[in-house]
This record gives structure tokens, C-alpha cells and sequence, in this order.
């Protein structure tokens, strides 16, 4: 395992089931075990002090599904970065 497989683990959270039938057809990692780790369901879990507006916009940018990530467009629209105009400043 490398360093940026357990970064992503404990930043973003576990794989996948997709990923990980991905990982485990490499040959190399095909009898590896992949460690189980507690990860927050949200970043506001994780970070309570964090504002919540905040906390919520990172947590729908930080999903290790692609699918379920936020995309560019819907950060910039999200309530963190409009609630003040911050956009037309």
C-alpha cells in the first residue's frame, strides 16, 4: 500500500465496491488486505467548529465516487459562496 492510497483513506474515506474490485485486479494487490478505517460520515463530524455552510460544501466536494461528487458549476452556486453576494464582489 502506499502513501497516497492511505492519504485518501483517511481524508476522504474508504473505496468504493468498484474501486475496489479495481484495486484487487492488479496483480500486486490481488492478496493485499485493505485496512478498515472509522471515517466521519461528513465533514462536519469530523470538524465541528468548522462553519456549517462550510462543512457542508466540503463534504460534497471531498466524495471518492466521482458520482457523487459536487461539480465545479454546483460548488460556486452553493449557499456558502451566495448567501452574501460573494460572487458579484
Amino acid at each position: 500500500m502506499d502513501s497516497i492510497y492511505f492519504l485518501t483513506l483517511y481524508v476522504i474515506g474508504p473505496l468504493t465496491l468498484h474501486q475496489q474490485e479495481l484495486y484487487f485486479q492488479n496483480p500486486e494487490f490481488a492478496v493485499a488486505r485493505l485496512p478498515e478505517v472509522y471515517h466521519p460520515s461528513s465533514a462536519r463530524k469530523k470538524y465541528p467548529k468548522l462553519n456549517p455552510l462550510l462543512a457542508e460544501l466540503v463534504h460534497s466536494c471531498l466524495q471518492i465516487d466521482p458520482i457523487d461528487r459536487t461539480s465545479c458549476t454546483q460548488m460556486l452556486n452553493h449557499r456558502y459562496f451566495t448567501k452574501d453576494q460573494f460572487a458579484e464582489k
